[in-house]
């Protein structure tokens, strides 16, 4: 349909409205953008009563098409108009880049100017979200589990390109299950099209997803000229410009007996005793003017109030939240506060309880790990001996458990996936593999992954065996469905592989090792792995594992601990990454050498693994004896003598700090200790040239979202040789 049929078919009524929003254009004074908003909600309000909501975004494209030239899109709102239209503190922002720019017109240098983009960025996907997250958890009776944990995934890790795609999602179900007119048309405002910097047209939600890439390129560390970021700077004006909602969504606060509408430059205080019903110091959202249905955002907006008068200059936004910790950013002066410090916290908990209820696991209990089997399975040689013991065990033992140790870097994850491939066609094959990232270190977390895939493998109702409750899953769930299903079994044995018991969570109590079930159930096998130091020993998992001493454990005899690969095992190795090109003898006997330069049992696979990553890059090539690193330390020799020296050394002082710690880090933990440095305290560091320097040292960390730790255990030696293990210590 034609925007010009439409307006045809209206009826008289309809048809005056429409008139009338029309002449308003030619008035001087006239806000054209106001004047199209209002005419969007006349046409929705028109569409719902004949069911045809969608048509209004080809309509509303028609309609500035026909009334707005492409000069006259972009002029319809100055940048200082534009200023006091927006929600403070997003306005104050934007007012900052507005000035930079100017700055850089007259040829000033402004060295931050990527980065307060960046922040304006930030900002209003923040702002946004939150305001979603509100509409979301106070207009909708019925939650849904989907959206519930999409909201909690990115409040605990939060970044742009999360908030962007929550802000996507819940207009999606917002709009599905509310039929509200208003967001409706922030749906349709942002699936607008308009005009980027190089001339083209793309919706808003493209040109901020294009935005969100720019930011990951600046803080990353890439290279980005001036005048890339100026045209950024114009797309975000731009986007700014165009969002015609923000015109009728407004903010206010009521301390005691003042109102505050919360916009432009600084917050303004009104005489208005319609807002005097407002909840005390608590930020709401205002839509259309609709005082009695406001929205509060507390407590995921928040702004400090001291003797008796409110700052309100220091509006706080939630940066990062769980019932474990809860950070909010005050975009005046970027710094960061505890939740607890603004009273908050008990709020936030109890927010998220009522408001957005979810349980504190993934929402798929089954943790698909395909990538890393096939990964670990491509290059995998050698271990025959440790092969036929485990055939052995599972055909003749009559133990229900087997263990596999191994010293750091010996490969033990690669031999389970090993074992799982080449036995899960013959017996039924569930497993786990040990580690931080997405709460894998959890026993609820590993005992729900285990009873998905037995519930899958058997054809039963998950539901009947699920459950959030630690308790109930060890003690009841997951040992009585073993023993369901072990009495049916006749052919195929049911192998449970547990891979990395020592990086379980650290709570003895609450340990992976803690949570495996007693059992004497003759065709269900446990085989476990973990690390070992040098004595052969780890009391932290022994002690995990204390309620099965009674019970026959089988330690492999060729795994007590794992030794290195042989010399054919090499040989096979480089016939594998170098594509059956042919080494010479004396390139193979070389590396052979190296590889067992820091070990004299065998070939070290943590140094093959190395010189595969080494060969990808083109460091090392076949049969070039120069380019191989003697051993790992020189291997970690290479990469510490190249890495960024800038900042005083700062990545070198990150990545020991990172050593000498038994936890993650993160950002502002890094900010807060260096600034205490005496070397930084006059130039202090903030968490984006932190984030900057982390980003660059690439895969030697392991990064979760917001947190990181060295990538191996091998690297804090090398870095901090052997250094005490606090429980150790404390256990010994």
């Amino acid at each position: 349909m034609s925007f010009e049929e439409f307006i045809n078919s209206l009826n008289e009524n309809d048809r005056i409205q429409f008139d009338n929003l029309i002449s308003l254009l030619e008035n001087d004074g006239s806000n054209p953008k106001e004047i199209r908003s209002n005419v969007a909600k006349l046409l929705m309000s028109i569409l719902s009563r004949s069911d045809q909501n969608n048509l209004i975004g080809q309509l509303m494209s028609q309609f500035n098409e026909i009334y707005f030239s492409k000069s006259d899109q972009l002029k319809q709102i100055s940048d200082e108009n534009l200023v006091k239209l927006l929600p403070y503190p997003l306005s104050a922002k934007i007012n900052q880049i507005i000035k930079s720019k100017i700055n850089l017109d007259q040829d000033i240098n402004e060295p931050q100017f990527g980065y307060q983009i960046c922040s304006v960025l930030g900002l209003y996907l923040r702002f946004l979200g939150v305001l979603l997250i509100n509409v979301y958890a106070n207009r909708i009776d019925k939650k849904n589990i989907k959206v519930n944990n999409l909201i909690v995934k990115t409040i605990r890790a939060p970044s742009d390109g999360s908030w962007l795609s929550l802000i996507r999602e819940l207009l999606k179900f917002l709009n599905k299950e509310n039929n509200d007119k208003n967001l409706l048309l922030l749906k349709n405002n942002l699936e607008q099209k308009i005009t980027n910097s190089n001339n083209k047209k793309y919706t808003i939600y493209m040109i901020l997803e294009d935005l969100v890439s720019f930011r990951n390129k600046l803080v990353h560390g890439e290279k980005v000229d001036l005048n890339f970021i100026i045209q950024k700077f114009q797309d975000i004006i731009n986007v700014f410009k165009n969002l015609t909602f923000l015109l009728s969504w407004k903010i206010f606060v009521r301390v005691n007996k003042k109102v505050f509408h919360i916009s432009g430059s600084f917050p303004k205080e009104i005489n208005d005793k319609g807002y005097n019903d407002l909840p005390d110091k608590e930020i709401c959202l205002i839509i259309d003017g609709d005082v009695k249905n406001y929205i509060s955002l507390y407590p995921l907006l928040h702004f400090n109030i001291s003797s008796n008068e409110m700052d309100i200059n220091e509006l706080f936004f939630l940066n990062s939240g769980s019932v474990n910790k809860l950070n909010y950013i005050s975009y005046k002066t970027s710094s960061e506060i505890d939740g607890k410090t603004i009273g908050t916290y008990d709020e936030f908990q109890t927010f998220l309880s009522n408001s957005i209820p979810t349980p504190n696991l993934p929402p798929d209990p089954k943790i698909n790990f395909d990538d890393l089997i096939l990964e670990k399975n491509n290059l995998f040689v050698g271990r025959e001996n440790i092969q036929k013991e485990f055939t052995n065990y599972v055909n003749k033992s009559s133990t229900n458990y087997g263990v596999i140790k191994a010293l750091a870097g010996q490969g033990k994850t690669a031999l389970m996936c090993r074992l799982i491939s080449e036995n899960k066609n013959i017996n039924h094959c569930i497993y786990h593999f040990c580690m931080s990232q997405d709460s894998r270190d959890r026993p609820e977390v590993m005992l729900r992954s285990l009873i998905a895939q037995l519930c899958e493998i058997f054809k039963l109702n998950i539901t009947d065996w699920l459950s959030e409750n630690l308790k109930d899953l060890k003690d009841n769930l997951f040992p009585n469905l073993l023993s369901q299903i072990g009495r049916g079994l006749k052919n195929k044995k049911i192998l449970i592989f547990i891979d990395a018991l020592d990086e379980s969570n650290r709570d003895i109590e609450k340990s992976i090792g803690k949570v495996i079930p007693r059992i004497r159930i003759k065709n269900i096998k446990f085989i476990i792995s973990y690390r070992v130091e040098t004595d052969n020993k780890n009391i932290f998992v022994e002690k995990t594992l204390d309620h099965l001493q009674d019970l026959k454990i089988l330690n492999f005899k060729t795994a007590n601990p794992m030794k290195g690969l042989t010399n054919n095992n090499i040989r096979e190795f480089l016939n594998k990454i170098f594509d059956g090109q042919t080494s010479e003898k004396i390139f193979l006997d070389f590396v052979w050498e190296c590889s067992q330069n820091e070990q004299k049992n065998g070939a070290d696979p943590f140094y093959l693994n190395f010189f595969y990553e080494s060969v990808k890059e083109n460091k090392i090539i076949l049969n070039r004896i120069e380019t191989v690193p003697k051993n790992i330390s020189q291997a970690f020799d290479n990469i510490w003598l190249n890495l960024p020296k800038g900042n005083d050394f700062l990545i070198h002082k990150i990545l020991c700090l990172l050593a000498l710690m038994f936890d993650y880090g993160d950002d502002q933990m890094m900010t807060e200790y260096f600034n205490n440095q005496k070397e930084y305290k006059e130039n202090s560091l903030s968490p984006t040239e932190i984030a900057i320097a982390r980003a660059s040292i690439g895969k030697l960390l392991i990064y979760d979202g917001d947190k990181y730790k060295l990538f191996h255990d091998r690297l804090k030696f090398f870095l901090v040789g052997n250094q005490p293990d606090p429980l150790k210590e404390f256990s010994g």
